[in-house]
């Protein structure tokens, strides 16, 4: 059953919470004043793993992973990571404070405010630039012992590119990056992104180097050419097969005066070929600032932080003026007193790092039409309460319905799911299943993995996520014995991490009928809600 969550308000009198910043699937970001001696106060962000993951197998390691990794990349394009501690059981990470927007809600505001807009396509390929010089330090850090990160972002995206009021560009959320080496070179096999920025190879989940952040920054490029999006009135599966088949349109056959060298570089990024690419984000980078030299545009950051400032002035003067009520109103609160009530920022600072929950009608089945109604109109009934204070003096009774579902995810992708010691055949499960308080096992395994098991009740819908732990190299057989026998559910699938079985001698698997495999559905949801497109349903 589901945990009630417990909102993190205060750590050690060091940090007070004072508003939502946004909460994700697997993370809650608020802003908090980091108190100190003094009088020291400073504004910072607080990113947690939610309350109701705690003890779930995988979540905390995951997110500790993450934290250590943003902790190493120290650089004036990448959000700051000030700290990362552990309370009371829940991993926090404490990270640098941005009053700004995502590049991709600048965009839409400047597109809506005329022919003639603050925030034009010269800011546009600067800000592009500044994200370039930040993939080349990302794609060049070595760790403290000296060796190479090899890090790729994977997930570049106007969502994740965040500029503030100032006019500083700050490339966000590396935690999806990966460690592109032999080890880790499975992992890599499914990595989350965003479909209209995802190359080739990303799809495929085969060759993924950083060179596939390069390709998301020239579908940003070709967007900042034609001032409109790449794929506009196209849906995901049109993209990757698009994308697949080679057949990206340049900008000047969308729009026209497109100028042929910044054609030029834009295509080159998008090449399907990644050898056909630049090699490094440095080098696009030069070319990028060659064009804007000749084109004798030079901008400066505060002419950047001016235009964004214009675009959303009322939501900046709406933001600051929550955040000074909160803080006076923290100020009066006598010591050992009541915590003080959080409010929701609009839409500020590292909201755009939070991983969005899927929408319920593509994760879960559509609900009956009765119970969306009584759904809609218990949201209503609360939100009067909330505005008048109030509280219901009578619990209205829903009908509980007699099923579940039950969705489970494991990783690697290639892990065997077994439940009550029948094999499920594929990975991601879900199904429906009778409501029920009796225990079930759910017994997760892959060669060179800890076996992991879990007891559950399916008293509740639940969505459960089990990342195993790898042996360690001199532990690993080496030769994978026999698995313990499992009754077979029903015929065996491929899993989306080996779509294609192994062909007979001499002959290849068709894509044809890589499709006819567990294609439906076509697309997957992993641990953080990132949906995942099945390449044999392409």
């Amino acid at each position: 059953m589901s945990v009630p969550t417990k909102p993190i308000t205060a750590i050690d009198e060091k940090y007070r919470v004072i508003a939502s910043v946004g909460r994700g699937a697997v993370a809650d970001v608020n802003l908090a004043v980091a108190r100190g001696p003094g009088g020291f106060n400073k504004l910072v962000v607080l990113k947690s793993l939610r309350e109701e993951l705690r003890g779930i197998e995988g979540y905390s390691e995951l997110f500790m992973t993450e934290a250590r990794l943003n902790a190493q990349l120290s650089h004036p394009h990448i959000v700051q990571t000030n700290e990362i501690f552990d309370f009371e059981g829940l991993p926090v990470i404490v990270m640098e404070y941005l009053e700004g927007q995502s590049l991709g809600a600048v965009v839409r505001m400047a597109r809506k405010s005329g022919s003639q807009p603050a925030f034009d396509r010269s800011m546009h390929l600067r800000v592009l630039s500044d994200v370039l010089h930040a993939l080349d330090y990302a794609h060049n850090k070595r760790g403290l012992d000296g060796n190479p990160l090899s890090l790729v972002h994977c997930d570049v995206s106007p969502q994740n590119v965040f500029l503030t009021y100032e006019g500083e560009v700050k490339l966000l959320d590396f935690g999806i990056a990966r460690q592109v080496c032999a080890q880790g070179a499975r992992d890599l096999t499914h990595v989350r992104g965003k479909a209209r920025y995802m190359p080739p190879e990303q799809i495929d989940g085969e060759g993924i180097d950083q060179r596939t952040d390069l390709y998301a920054v020239g579908v940003m490029a070709w967007e900042a050419a034609a001032g409109a999006r790449l794929w506009a009135n196209a849906d995901d599966d049109q993209i990757l097969r698009s994308v697949l088949a080679g057949e990206i349109p340049a900008p000047s056959s969308v729009v026209d005066q497109v100028d042929p060298e910044l054609e030029r570089i834009v295509m080159r990024a998008l090449e399907p070929d990644k050898e056909q690419r630049y090699p490094t984000a440095l080098a696009m980078q030069v070319e990028l600032d060659r064009f804007l030299g000749i084109s004798g545009t030079q901008l400066r950051s505060r002419d950047i932080g001016a235009a964004v400032s214009v675009l959303f002035a009322d939501r900046r003067a709406q933001t600051e003026a929550i955040v000074a009520d909160q803080l006076a109103k923290l100020a009066t609160l006598p010591e050992g007193a009541a915590e003080l009530r959080l409010v929701e920022l609009p839409q500020i600072s590292l909201a755009s790092d939070v991983t969005p929950m899927p929408e319920p009608a593509k994760r879960r089945r559509a609900l009956p039409v009765a119970a969306v109604i009584v759904a809609a109109l218990l949201a209503a009934f609360g939100a009067v309460l909330w505005a008048s204070g109030g509280e219901a003096n009578e619990r209205t009774e829903v009908p509980v319905s007699r099923s579940v579902e039950l969705r489970i995810t494991a990783f690697p992708a290639e892990a065997t799911v077994a439940l009550d010691g029948v094999a499920l055949g594929v990975n991601p499960y879900s199904q429906v299943h009778e409501r029920s308080s009796e225990e079930h096992e759910i017994r997760v395994t892959a060669p060179g993995y800890e076996t992991a098991v879990r007891t559950i009740t399916l008293e509740d819908s639940a969505d459960v996520v089990i990342a195993l732990k790898a042996l360690p190299t001199d532990s690993r057989p080496t030769s994978s014995p026999d698995p313990p026998p499992i009754a077979s559910a029903g015929p065996p699938q491929a899993s989306p991490a080996d779509p294609v079985a192994s062909p007979p001698s001499g002959g290849s698997v068709p894509r044809s009928s890589m499709r006819r495999r567990d294609c439906n559905p076509p697309a997957y949801f992993d641990a953080k809600g990132i949906k995942h497109f099945k390449p044999q349903c392409l």
